[in-house]
């Protein structure tokens, strides 16, 4: 999300595939040394990575999860942004931490049964393996990595959708635009030969007049204004050619 603004001036320089992997690739290369670094604060604090695991296992399986949990919840704020802009994704944040939240603020047994679905969440499956791995809790670790997959896979996937559907709706509308364009232009040049078809026949008419010869001049500007009127048909024909080729 924090690059949202950068990719406005990108976008119309890629194609969908280049751009679609720029969304995803791009922020889950930069979560390894986020979750890495968020891993580490916890080093100075000496937690007991080592009550399951040896010390090193236990760290590198706590900034894993960290680093699974933070690609959950990050790519679903990728994929929403797509559809409410920068600008009202505030609100669907906080309605994912309140969801979040909820769910893992006591044990599931002392909450009403409405409070279940934070199984299936983010927050309530790295709370579980943190757990798992600090205090040597009850091991539901294949569990909670396969949901914090399966929820970074839907995000992925509706990232893929939304960003498709916005593009297609952008390039109809660019091309909406484009045609509106060469109708209008179509009809200044139309407008504009017929202008000058007409000038050119009343001067001819005019000099014919002063010159005496009125009928045999008279009919040759009277030719000379057919064929200008012509051209100016051929002109107004091959536009509407073009404008029709942009429209299919």
């Amino acid at each position: 999300m924090a690059h949202s603004s950068a990719r406005l001036y990108v976008e119309t320089y890629l194609t969908f595939s280049s751009y679609l992997f720029i969304r995803i690739a791009m922020p889950l290369l930069f979560y390894i040394p986020l979750s890495l670094s968020y891993a580490m604060i916890s080093l100075p604090f000496k937690l007991p990575f080592g009550a399951r695991y040896s010390y090193g296992t236990g760290f590198f399986a706590f900034f894993a999860f960290i680093y699974l949990g933070m690609c959950a919840l990050s790519l679903a704020l990728e994929a929403m942004v797509t559809l409410t802009t920068p600008k009202f994704v505030p609100f669907f944040l906080v309605l994912l931490i309140i969801v979040n939240i909820s769910t893992v603020a006591i044990p599931p047994e002392l909450q009403p049964q409405l409070y279940a679905y934070g199984a299936g969440f983010q927050f309530w499956n790295i709370q579980q393996a943190t757990r798992t791995i600090i205090f040597n809790a009850y091991s539901h670790l294949p569990t909670n990595a396969a949901v914090l997959i399966a929820w970074v896979l839907l995000s992925c996937g509706s990232l893929s959708v939304f960003t498709w559907l916005v593009r297609a709706y952008d390039v109809r509308k660019m091309h909406r635009a484009a045609r509106v364009g060469a109708e209008s232009e179509v009809g200044s040049r139309c407008a504009s030969q017929s202008y000058d078809g007409r000038r050119v026949y009343t001067t001819k008419s005019k000099d014919a007049w002063e010159t005496g010869g009125a009928k045999q001049e008279k009919s040759k500007g009277e030719k000379g204004d057919l064929e200008d009127d012509e051209e100016a048909g051929k002109g107004c024909a091959s536009a509407a050619v073009d404008v029709v080729t942009l429209k299919a």
